[in-house]
């Protein structure tokens, strides 16, 4: 029995079972509701119109797409915009926000201990809270994110910062020499010019 778990455990299926599990609680819902969950829909297909040509516009005002942002959540929706009915797109779309942050604490729980941690499970219950009531899905994807970047920078081997440093000074010296070199080359012309009176 004691094998049979530990199989289950080291599964390479455990994890995708357990957060799909987890989804379940939303994708059961008939409609799930947010607070801002519908603003990201209009948000994007106001952006989709303006790209196909069709931008939105009533009493004479038009929307100014300019100052829209392509948020890292539009992606999807764009794709998928048109070709599923909005309530359950925006499920959809709170369904890749809880399994962004599940996947990320899932990499930095791995990170710090290579056998599977059920710490990182806590994280499943607590992905239903205030913040995705309010519907900050692109928060909550971007938090999810930063967590997955933790865990892959932790179970990196040591890095040497005089090693980083010098990565990240090897393209900037070409360009400090050119400007010293620009910079030395008006000096002296500028020196001549004046010499001459040229230059007041």
């Amino acid at each position: 029995m004691s094998t049979l778990l530990v199989r289950i455990k080291n599964g390479p299926w455990l994890l995708p079972v357990i957060v799909s599990v987890n989804l379940l609680a939303i994708l059961s819902f008939r409609h799930f509701v947010s607070l801002d969950g519908p603003m990201h829909l209009l948000h994007t297909s106001v952006l989709l119109d303006s790209w196909t040509g069709h931008p939105r516009a009533a009493a004479g005002f038009t929307v100014d797409t300019d100052a829209l942002d392509l948020n890292l959540g539009d992606l999807p929706l764009i794709a998928l915009m048109g070709h599923v009915h909005p309530f359950l797109l925006h499920k959809l779309l709170a369904v890749l926000a809880i399994t962004t942050v599940c996947m990320g604490a899932w990499l930095l729980a791995r990170a710090f201990s290579p056998v599977l941690n059920a710490a990182w499970s806590l994280v499943l219950p607590f992905a239903f809270g205030f913040v995705l009531v309010l519907g900050v899905f692109h928060f909550v994807v971007g938090a999810g994110i930063a967590l997955g970047l933790c865990g892959w920078w932790v179970s990196r081997r040591a890095i040497r910062w005089r090693q980083l440093c010098f990565c990240f000074a090897r393209p900037w010296a070409p360009l400090h020499t050119a400007r010293v070199g620009c910079w030395h080359c008006c000096s002296s012309v500028h020196r001549r010019f004046s010499r001459t009176g040229a230059i007041e």
